[in-house]
């Protein structure tokens, strides 16, 4: 299944839903234009829908380790809060490691596994 990306504006938050099995590039590329996005309609709420394929390889721990270590360098706007929402506990687990690796650096990412606490704390402190 191909990688597809949608982007939908909520009242609160903008709404990316990703789906298919991305290669490696297709991820990076993926991150640079949420950010492009971001910085063009000033979104600092991201949810984004991780629907990825069951069948889709997940990366090594060295790709996991270098996507998570770009996400604070693409330039997202300041005070910029992301919300990454895993379908598949298989995904969840694997990416926790980037989680880490890209809050060690400053950027104010959580992954969650159900919607509800991914949107209280993506909605925390909004105005």
């Amino acid at each position: 299944m191909a990688f597809s990306t949608q982007y939908i504006d909520r009242d609160k938050y903008l709404e990316i839903k990703i789906s298919g099995c991305p290669t490696y590039a297709e991820i990076l590329e993926f991150w640079v234009s949420v950010v492009d996005h971001c910085q063009t309609t000033e979104s600092r709420r991201l949810l984004i829908l991780a629907e990825l394929d069951n069948e889709l390889e997940s990366f090594s721990t060295a790709e996991n380790y270098q996507i998570a270590s770009r996400l604070p360098q693409l330039g997202f706007p300041q005070k910029t809060r992301i919300a990454i929402l895993y379908k598949h506990d298989r995904f969840f687990h694997t990416d926790k490691f980037g989680e880490t690796v890209a809050r060690n650096r400053g950027l104010n990412v959580l992954i969650f596994q159900d919607t509800e606490n991914a949107l209280l704390w993506l909605l925390e402190d909004s105005n």
